[in-house]
């Protein structure tokens, strides 16, 4: 159940989202294809473009080296709406770069998921 400070929050936390965020591709797979005369399965992956908080590195302090390494950056994506949850492996491009879903962290008001954080790291360097 939220409570009142959510009630009051959370619009406010949409709309900068909305004016300051950056518009990113979420690259889902969303299912698989067999061919037959190929013999082979072929995953099918869905764009979807989603805005999120602009991407941020992490600062040092959290750069442990194992988990979080020198370059991973993270967004937040509201949940509202999607149609999708976010999951380590799947792929995003942000600015024609394309990066790696490491982790997901869901963020709560109340009992239900108001948005997740992602740790995203650089194709280049997973």
């Amino acid at each position: 159940m939220s409570t009142a400070l959510d009630i009051r929050l959370l619009p406010k936390v949409l709309e900068i989202i909305e004016r300051m965020g950056k518009t990113v591709t979420f690259h889902v797979p969303s299912g698989e294809v067999y061919d037959p005369i190929a013999r082979q399965t072929t995953s099918t992956i869905t764009n979807i473009n989603k805005k999120v908080s602009p991407p941020d590195k992490y600062g040092v302090k959290f750069i442990d080296g194992t988990q979080i390494l020198a370059g991973d950056n993270y967004v937040i994506l509201p949940a509202s709406g999607l149609t999708f949850t976010p999951r380590s492996g799947h792929n995003v491009t942000v600015n024609g770069l394309k990066w790696g879903i490491v982790s997901v962290e869901s963020i709560f008001s109340g009992e239900d998921i108001c948005a997740y954080q992602i740790q995203l790291r650089n194709s280049a360097n997973a």
